[in-house]
């Protein structure tokens, strides 16, 4: 067909090809001598790439713009091919290359025969190419299971993490439903409010146990978004899903600790109470037997001893109380037991009787309650009184001399609930500044020579914040060593009216 190529010298581009629709079309077209490769024309578009005018391009060899590394062996005039379609490279005018997409093939054009050769501009294919090779490649080299499905959520693609942790193939789940990895574990609803999430348009976050190929289970969090087009209808799905396996088995084994923990404590609580009970039963037969023993004729030496015997009863006594209402608290069971009562009555009576261990030091003990203070009120007096009593006993039990005083004062009154403030000081050792934030801290004391020297285990403190949290109160400590103690605390109380 070379041999036949005729060439007119008269010929025109405009005879050739109608140059208004050439260069309106946004594809290089060029049309070259098939025998000496010179270019004998070329669109505005074409020109436009190369960055030099059509006169500056026409009758150069098409090598020296299109094809550079292929001169001389043209696949079609050298190689015989007919059509050649093939990614190249097209030279600019400032040495740049841009990569292009060209056919070439031969033409007849008013008995005359061309190469007629088209390119296009494909960097920004290539660059889309690229970022989409690049996506892919972190996509695969991630490390979560990452699934895309069509709308009806038919898997279309998985990466390697997915198959490295199900054991399944890209192939075998290929088309498939994601359901094939359900294990059974989560209820019908579960992926019914799933599905409802998605098809609203929204991602779906959540934890998922599945099962792998070899029927192992295995659990992911997963984020699952629905891709919608620009309708807002919804053609893809998307599963992003992290391997937390490790941490969720940690956790079951957590969750099953405390559960064994907790029944331990409970029996443990049920055994302290339950013993309390027994051992309070005897106990009270003692100290009864000792009040009887009281009422009889003995000489010194005796009394001396049922009067030790009778001291000693009495502290195992407020030993096993005090271990009961803790065993009450560890289990949250304590419940007030709401009435009336009279406060002044029921201070005076504390006081009267604490008095009898504050003058065997010589102690003096002072009460102050201001005018404000309602003297009928509605709450647990049982309890109110355990906390006075366990303070008072705290305060004789750690001065030596000097006084201790008891302050009540109105915090906030309305129509029918009284804030009370209530102070109760000491002369005593008091407590290093260091050492006051463990007081309220269970078997906490100050340090072990105060257990042996005054006894005790350190469970009062803890029943007392307690009691009065349970009242609606708070309490706190203000002490320095050697300078006494003060304890501060509310108690929130109903006011009696009476009609």
């Amino acid at each position: 067909m070379m041999n036949d190529v005729k060439i007119d010298d008269d010929l025109t581009y405009e005879h050739l090809m109608d140059p208004i629709i050439m260069d309106s079309i946004d594809v290089g077209i060029v049309l070259i001598d098939p025998k000496k490769h010179h270019i004998i024309d070329i669109n505005e578009y074409g020109a436009s790439l190369i960055g030099l005018s059509k006169n500056d391009i026409i009758g150069k060899r098409c090598h020296h713009f299109i094809c550079p590394a292929l001169e001389g062996k043209c696949p079609v005039t050298d190689l015989g091919q007919t059509i050649d379609r093939a990614e190249r490279v097209l030279l600019t005018n400032n040495h740049g290359a841009i990569p292009i997409h060209k056919t070439v093939k031969y033409i007849n054009i008013k008995g005359n025969t061309f190469l007629l050769e088209s390119f296009v501009d494909i960097r920004e294919l290539k660059k889309r190419t690229e970022d989409r090779q690049r996506l892919l490649h972190i996509i695969e080299q991630s490390p979560m299971s990452i699934v895309i499905t069509d709308q009806f959520a038919n898997i279309e693609y998985v990466n390697t993490f997915f198959t490295k942790v199900t054991g399944y193939t890209a192939d075998e789940v290929r088309g498939k439903n994601p359901k094939i990895l359900q294990s059974g574990y989560h209820s019908e609803s579960y992926y019914k409010d799933m599905w409802a999430t998605l098809l609203s348009g929204k991602i779906w976050r959540g934890e998922l146990c599945n099962k792998k190929k070899n029927q192992e289970y295995y659990w992911e969090s997963a984020s699952i978004l629905p891709i919608m087009n620009t309708n807002g209808e919804i053609t893809q799905f998307v599963g992003v899903k992290d391997d937390i396996s490790d941490r969720k088995y940690i956790e079951l084994k957590l969750v099953r600790a405390k559960e064994l923990a907790e029944h331990a404590n409970r029996l443990k609580t049920e055994f302290v109470s339950n013993m309390s009970h027994e051992i309070r039963t005897p106990l009270h037969a003692i100290m009864g037997m000792i009040e009887l023993l009281l009422s009889t004729q003995m000489n010194e030496k005796q009394l001396k001893y049922i009067r030790m015997l009778q001291d000693s009863s009495g502290s195992l006594l407020t030993l096993v109380n005090d271990i009961l209402d803790f065993s009450k608290i560890e289990a949250n069971t304590i419940v007030l037991d709401y009435g009336e009562f009279n406060l002044k009555f029921l201070l005076k009576e504390l006081v009267e009787l604490e008095q009898i261990n504050a003058q065997k030091k010589h102690l003096n003990i002072m009460m102050n309650i201001q005018p404000d203070v309602p003297i009928l009120l509605i709450g647990d007096s049982k309890r109110l009184r355990q906390i006075f009593v366990n303070l008072l006993n705290n305060a004789v039990k750690f001065t030596e001399k000097g006084y201790i005083s008891i302050r009540l004062f109105v915090v906030n009154m309305d129509k029918t609930q009284c804030t009370l403030g209530c102070e109760v000081k000491d002369t005593g050792i008091g407590i290093p500044i260091e050492r006051s934030g463990t007081l309220f801290q269970l078997f906490s004391q100050v340090d072990s020579s105060i257990s042996r020297k005054y006894g005790g285990i350190g469970l009062g403190l803890v029943i007392t914040k307690k009691l009065i949290e349970l009242m609606g109160g708070t309490i706190s400590v203000e002490s320095s060593e050697g300078n006494g103690t003060t304890f501060h605390f509310t108690v929130v109380l109903t006011q009696s009216v009476k009609i």
